[in-house]
């Protein structure tokens, strides 16, 4: 039976990220999702997300543009945004030993950190332990944000947008490069994902995060009438283990209690042989 009370709390530790006005403080748009894992406001993502919201930034050189969190807050009738701008945050890169490969190692990690009043934020904790194959896990997130979190001047109950995080369930199904590694850098999920799922964290069901939500396996399309091919941003969702995830965070926050920005790049020797190099 589903335990409503840990799914209910596993949604209050996610947020969406995106833009909003620096002055006026309304959204601007949505780019992923995130995650809160310490009580005193840092963030897990993927990179990318943060990335995108940057660019984004870039277009409108006109306005003065931040990069923020939003969580929705209701009292039965009315809808409003709590917006939350991000302090710092540290972009970390999984390189490959060899140049000419991609793909699984071609992963990107973002460690945010948010003001807060308190340090009794509702969080995740990375899980310490390797994951097992076949568990049972979700994965909490805003998915398509362009279609599913379009801002309205007006917000009422009645637009049929969602201002909530969504939670799939499914499993572990393995780990890269294979499965009996004993520190696999990657794992594959049985849950389909789309754009915005991006940064959503992969949950156990004892509510630790197993891994962070990447990528998708895309899935070849084709249109007689327009494009003769390409990628669908839909597939199944893979990402980094929470070994990986444990040691940036670790690193991360070291370089962000310091007041510090800037970048990690965690290269690959072997298969299963990281190592940390901070750009600081």
């Amino acid at each position: 039976m589903l335990d409503t009370n840990k799914l209910n709390f596993m949604k209050s530790t996610v947020v969406a990220i995106g833009i909003a006005d620096g002055d006026s403080y309304e959204p601007v748009g949505f780019a992923g999702t995130g995650s809160f894992i310490s009580a005193d406001g840092y963030i897990l993502t993927a990179w990318h997300v943060l990335d995108s919201c940057e660019s984004n930034i870039g277009k409108y050189r006109n306005r003065k543009l931040e990069v923020v969190i939003f969580r929705i807050a209701s009292n039965g009738s009315n809808l409003r945004f709590n917006i939350v701008p991000l302090d710092r945050k540290i972009k970390v890169k999984i390189k490959s030993a060899q140049s000419k490969y991609a793909g699984p190692f071609d992963l990107d990690i973002g460690i945010a950190k948010v003001k807060v009043r308190s340090n009794s934020l509702p969080h995740l904790r990375i899980r310490e332990q390797k994951s097992n194959l076949y568990e049972d896990i979700t994965i909490c997130s805003y998915p398509n944000p362009k279609q599913s979190l379009v801002i309205f001047k007006r917000l009422d109950n009645y637009s049929g947008l969602r201002f909530s995080p969504i939670l799939q369930f499914g499993r572990t199904t393995a780990f890269m490069p294979e499965d009996n590694h004993i520190n696999p850098y990657g794992l594959q999920t049985d849950i389909v994902g789309t754009g915005g799922t991006s940064g959503s964290p992969i949950v156990s069901e004892d509510c630790q995060i197993v891994g962070l939500a990447q990528q998708v396996i895309t899935a070849e399309t084709y249109n007689k009438r327009e494009k003769p091919s390409g990628d669908a941003k839909i597939g199944l969702i893979f990402g980094p283990t929470n070994s990986i995830l444990l040691d940036c965070y670790t690193s991360a926050r070291d370089l962000l209690e310091k007041g510090r920005s800037g970048s990690i790049i965690i290269k690959a020797s072997g298969y299963t042989n990281f190592k940390i190099s901070r750009n600081d």
